[in-house]
């Protein structure tokens, strides 16, 4: 009997892992995360979602839920790289239809300045995903895709919750 050499078995799980891991990511809901900044010894929360791809994508968009002004607020990140902050119009399709979002600059603490709504636009693209059952699709000028819905009334909840004690 032949012993297997240690760099085939590392090739091996390694095709094991990266199938097992796109496998996860397509079905991957809403995710929270908590972000320390020790200047300001405070926690901040943030929901993360990125575009639902068919493996790993380096130019997948993501919209992220913070707290701004003690309400949970959108930030939007399209995938490409930019080097301006110039307002990008997004449309997601709900259940009554396309509806167009203007993402302006905006800063978040501790996060940085990035294309956000806030207020009733906030409150109506979380309606879509709140109404959601599954995949909620976008298109840009750029492009177009699809955010899973999975989870998303959950990380809501606790978002509101952390938001109102900003």
């Amino acid at each position: 009997m032949r012993a297997v050499k240690p760099i085939a078995w590392i090739v091996a799980l390694g095709v094991v892992g990266l199938a097992a891991s796109g496998a996860f990511a397509a079905d991957a809901g809403w995710g929270l995360q908590f972000h320390y900044e020790a200047f300001e010894d405070a926690t901040y929360p943030v929901a993360v979602m990125q575009e639902q791809t068919d493996g790993m994508s380096f130019d997948a968009a993501n919209l992220f839920i913070a707290c701004h002004d003690s309400q949970p607020a959108l930030f939007w990140q399209s995938g490409q790289l930019k080097f301006d902050a110039a307002p990008e119009t997004v449309r997601f399709r709900g259940s009554e239809g396309p509806v167009a979002f203007e993402f302006k600059s905006l800063d978040f603490v501790p996060f940085g300045k990035h294309l956000a709504i806030e207020g009733p636009d906030a409150q109506s693209l979380l309606g879509i995903f709140s109404s959601a059952t599954g995949l909620v699709p976008y298109q840009t000028e750029a492009k177009s895709g699809n955010f899973q819905s999975a989870g998303f009334d959950k990380v809501l909840a606790i978002m509101a919750s952390e938001c109102a004690t900003f």
